[in-house]
């Protein structure tokens, strides 16, 4: 899905981008926007891996983030330590409120 946002004031750049590969929809608002990750080519740039809210025709969208594959596995990795952590102390708590699974 290819797109392009006009100049909005003299000193701003055209912005191109194609979303090569939609991963996923981390969230839906009730206006229609969807906070997504996809691999997306800016500027006719290498793709890479991205995170933001966009309309419905992917015509417009929000600041976001953009990672390289690197950044990305340096995000997951600390994510899933995160996440493990969380884990332990869930199963814990569980465990001393007599509540474990």
């Amino acid at each position: 899905m290819k797109g392009k946002v006009n100049k909005m004031a003299e000193n701003e750049k055209t912005v191109c981008w194609e979303i090569k590969e939609h991963l996923a929809t981390l969230r839906e608002n009730t206006s229609g926007w969807k906070r997504e990750l996809n691999i997306v080519s800016w500027n006719e740039g290498p793709a890479k891996i991205d995170i933001r809210d966009w309309s419905e025709d992917h015509l417009r969208m929000t600041r976001g983030i953009t990672l390289t594959t690197d950044e990305a596995r340096t995000v997951r990795d600390a994510v899933s330590r995160y996440l493990e952590k969380a884990q332990e102390r869930e199963t814990r708590a569980a465990r001393e409120t007599g509540y474990e699974r």
